[in-house]
């Protein structure tokens, strides 16, 4: 059964965070959503050959979230047009290592800002409670400058599906501006941050220039506990789609 209801969405969230409030608070609070690092390693990923850095749109201090999607969407800062590189390789691996999907595109063309990677249909993240301490999956966003594919620029991340009741796609159409922002915000208050950013971003693609919608967005990614106030400016570019 499909739900398409943006007051179900509301609901279903209210069951996981009863006391969920409808705006923001000063300090969203994402800690424990992201998949335990070592402090030494570097997780965030590399510049490789590439004479720039990518920025994937993650709290700094998590390196990762939740989501309640099977497909979520990874969101990611390319400074530099996509005409201008070889290709895009996007992998998710499971907690073992194994990948559950790798697809490289080429041949891309659009310019520098922030891209959403949407993950297809065929992938489906298993559930897992939001108290358990497993159910992480890795991914990784590799950028090729030239044709060896030697030392690709890259980033890497964690997400985990979590156990909450919720619609299957993100009913966005005739909701409003407000509305929107206010179902990005009950995901930010029960700390689901991948979901909170999509609905925020999908938004933004269809109405780049709405004052509301783009207000939330610098809100949610200036916040001090995120870290990503130098990417709050940044374009959003409608890219790109995986196989």
């Amino acid at each position: 059964m499909k739900f398409n209801s943006w007051a179900f969405a509301v609901v279903a969230l209210l069951v996981l965070h009863p006391l969920g409030k409808v705006a923001i608070a000063n300090e969203p609070d994402f800690s424990g959503t992201g998949q335990p690092t070592d402090k030494d390693s570097n997780s965030a990923g590399s510049r490789g050959d590439c004479k720039f850095d990518l920025t994937p749109l993650i709290p700094v201090n998590e390196q990762g979230g939740w989501t309640t999607q099977g497909n979520p969407t990874l969101w990611i800062r390319v400074p530099v047009e996509l005409s201008s590189v070889q290709s895009v390789r996007v992998m998710v691996r499971d907690e073992s290592g194994k990948p559950v999907y790798n697809a490289r595109l080429t041949n891309l063309d659009a310019p520098a800002g922030i891209i959403r990677l949407p993950l297809p249909d065929t992938v489906q993240l298993p559930v897992s409670s939001p108290d358990s301490e497993s159910g992480f999956f890795n991914w990784m966003v590799a950028v090729y400058c030239d044709d060896t594919g030697d030392r690709p620029a890259s980033i890497r991340g964690s997400i985990r599906r979590v156990a909450v009741d919720a619609p299957s796609e993100f009913a966005l159409e005739g909701k409003s501006p407000q509305e929107i922002r206010e179902l990005s915000e009950l995901y930010v208050e029960n700390r689901i941050w991948y979901d909170a950013l999509t609905v925020l971003g999908k938004a933004r693609l269809a109405a780049p220039d709405d004052p509301v919608l783009l207000e939330a967005w610098q809100t949610l990614l200036g916040n001090s506990t995120v870290g990503l106030e130098e990417v709050t400016n940044e374009p959003l570019v409608d890219c790109c789609t995986l196989p």
